[in-house]
């Protein structure tokens, strides 16, 4: 049996959790299929949150680091990859919201500007390619938060691509539960409670929609 080592490296914890509940229904909780550790940094401390699954053994083992700051992902990618590439991992992947101060900064009106959205990805690019490991290094971008990859999976929102729609996915999201008298504060409850009305076939239909680019991206680059 083949066994493929990937290192995940996400924003925060909706980035963390989206990720650890897709893998879970996507190898169908087989841990002969899955392995994972999972891992917060503090400082530059590595801190495990006590929530594994399967083995290194596993046919495909994550290791997924949750960062808690957007602008570090991909400064502890250009730290580690090297290290992790030479310990057996074949891919490491970077994950991040477009949405932040910085791009409320320059973006107009505060609306979805997709030059702004190339800009961001290059200047991420640029800095890879300097790596002697760049070949290794996969990095993407929520367009505009994971909350947009939701509200996809969710299907409420009728012919609207949710990632070229909702300059700020998270309150529509938080609209969308509220109408249903659910809250949406981004706490560890409600993200695991949006993430448990998935399920396999739902990340499959996203797939083949026409919505969600950046999510179809993402998965393509860790399964």
């Amino acid at each position: 049996m083949n066994n493929r080592k990937i290192a995940l490296f996400v924003e925060g914890q909706t980035e963390y959790i989206f990720v650890r509940e897709f893998l879970l229904k996507w190898y169908g909780y087989e841990s002969s299929l899955l392995g994972y550790d999972c891992y917060t940094l503090y400082a530059s401390k590595l801190e495990s949150v006590n929530r594994a699954f399967g083995s290194k053994e596993s046919e495909n083992y994550y290791l997924i680091i949750r960062v808690n700051n957007d602008a570090r992902v991909l400064s502890q990618i250009l730290k580690q990859s090297e290290g992790l590439v030479g310990r057996g991992y074949s891919l490491v992947v970077g994950l991040r919201d477009m949405y932040c101060q910085q791009y409320r900064n320059h973006a107009k009106h505060h609306a979805i500007d997709e030059n702004l959205n190339q800009k961001f990805k290059k200047a991420v690019q640029e800095e890879i390619d300097k790596s002697p490991v760049a070949a290794n290094i996969s990095f993407h971008f929520a367009i505009m938060e994971v909350e947009a990859w939701m509200l996809g999976l969710r299907g409420k929102s009728g012919e609207a691509d949710p990632e070229t729609t909702f300059f700020h996915p998270c309150d529509q999201l938080r609209t969308e539960r509220q109408s249903e008298g659910k809250n949406y504060d981004k706490s560890e409850s409600d993200v695991e409670s949006v993430c448990s009305d998935f399920s396999k076939a739902t990340y499959e239909w996203l797939l083949t929609s026409t919505k969600c680019q950046s999510f179809k991206d993402f998965i393509a680059a860790i399964v």
